[in-house]
């Protein structure tokens, strides 16, 4: 028994001695658009990192603004470099690699507002380096997406794509998510720099948010959102987890709608649901000669509605189809970024002095059900002075916006589509 024993321990320790000790892999996604001294720090940040890896190790180093690949840094498993020790000798080895990327980041400028499209990123780095094979990807460089050629799907100045833009197809949306695997085995560290926005900002948490959604729905993971490439490079080493899941939707609703959010910063003022409410009555004057106008609404369910305001006869209809023009603009309001509770508040400033009396406004049931009709709140603000009113929509379900131009055209509500008229909401002095 006592032979069978010595000899069962030697064969597990010939076992675990003679185990394959797997490789890994990376990418570096680098991007010119910043400054070169930033690049260059990355550049030895990353090569420092790579020459204390385990042989066999690979990194492929990749142009984020072209897509194209700068070389790989490889760890031989032969003497002298699978010796850990060996650094200089690993870094000799790849001295042709380190002299390229240093090139590449003399090359680099800063730009104030750099285009990214970290979707063609991911998804070329899934196509033609890691092809389901697991990989760490260290994306380095802005998070908001821009692309000059279509800047109303931009992620800058508080944007951010609805989830239904990761379900279109391709041709709709260059965010589209819906091949399942294309992303399969990589785990995705990102770390966005002297980006646009602060870490913990709402803005913050609904871009991110909105990338482990892309990221996730394609078979990869977000394990590390950051500012700084050492943050990045320390959860690697100490193998971090996979970011806690994101909720897969806004309070319930499930839609179809294609809309970019836009969160408005709360440095500019008080959302109108903090403002204390007035009932003082407006004189005649007051209403034809409206300064700075505001009109928000409310509403509690896992349902969607819109607001739809049309400045003036001749005016532009402000909407999520038309977020901004010459006379206002369409806000999210928030009151919690950790909740991301977006459904529930929408707001359009005006710029402009109006006449209340030509002010058109609709509310509309998009999407969502409610068996006894939806109620909500909606607040008009005028030179700091909130009045509310409270409404119910009949409809038991959405409609899509489908006769929203209808009603306001016509000026006949719909039990989908309400008009809303000012001087119901605010009190005239007789």
């Amino acid at each position: 028994m006592t032979t069978y024993l010595k000899a069962l321990s030697v064969f597990v320790m010939f076992i675990c001695l003679s185990a394959p000790v797997f490789a890994r892999d990376y990418v570096f996604a680098l991007t010119r658009q910043t400054s070169p001294s930033v690049v260059e720090d990355q550049v030895k940040q990353a090569i420092t990192f790579l020459t204390k890896q385990k042989p066999g190790d690979t990194a492929t180093f990749l142009d984020a603004d072209d897509l194209v690949q700068l070389g790989v840094f490889t760890i031989p498993d032969v003497e002298p470099f699978n010796d850990p020790r060996q650094l200089k000798a690993r870094f000799a080895y790849n001295k042709a690699l380190a002299n390229r990327l240093m090139t590449f980041a003399k090359k680099s400028h800063a730009v104030d507002a750099p285009a990214s499209s970290l979707p063609n990123v991911l998804r070329y780095i899934g196509e033609n380096i890691s092809r389901g094979n697991p990989i760490d990807v260290l994306i380095l460089g802005s998070v908001l997406y821009h692309n000059p050629a279509n800047p109303l799907l931009s992620m800058r100045e508080g944007h951010f794509p609805s989830d239904s833009y990761l379900k279109a197809p391709r041709h709709l949306s260059p965010f589209s998510a819906t091949a399942e695997n294309a992303l399969a085995g990589m785990k995705v560290h990102i770390g966005f720099g002297d980006s646009a926005f602060m870490e913990g900002t709402p803005h913050d948490v609904y871009v991110k948010r909105f990338w482990q959604l892309f990221i996730s729905r394609q078979g990869g993971t977000l394990n590390s959102w950051a500012n700084d490439l050492s943050t990045l490079l320390r959860n690697i080493e100490e193998n971090a987890l996979a970011l806690p899941a994101p909720k897969s939707n806004f309070d319930g609703v499930t839609s179809d709608k294609l809309e970019i959010f836009y969160l408005r910063p709360t440095v500019l003022r008080q959302s109108l649901f903090e403002r204390p409410v007035t009932t003082q009555p407006m004189s005649n004057h007051e209403l034809a000669r409206a300064q700075d106008v505001e009109i928000d609404i409310r509403w509690r369910c896992a349902c969607d509605l819109d607001l739809h305001v049309r400045p003036s006869d001749a005016g532009e209809v402000i909407s999520f189809r038309n977020v901004k023009t010459a006379e206002g603009m369409l806000y999210k309001d928030y009151t919690d970024a950790a909740s991301l509770s977006l459904n529930g508040f929408e707001t359009v400033a005006l710029n402009v002095p109006v006449d209340l009396n030509a002010l058109t406004i609709a509310v509309n049931h998009y999407a969502g059900k409610r068996a006894k009709g939806i109620p909500f709140d909606i607040r008009i603000s005028v030179s700091g002075q909130t009045y509310l009113a409270r409404y119910t929509l009949p409809a038991a379900s959405g409609n899509g916006g489908a006769d929203v131009t209808k009603v306001i055209n016509s000026g006949n509500p719909s039990p989908y589509t309400l008009l809303i008229n000012p001087r119901s909401v605010i009190p005239v002095a007789s």
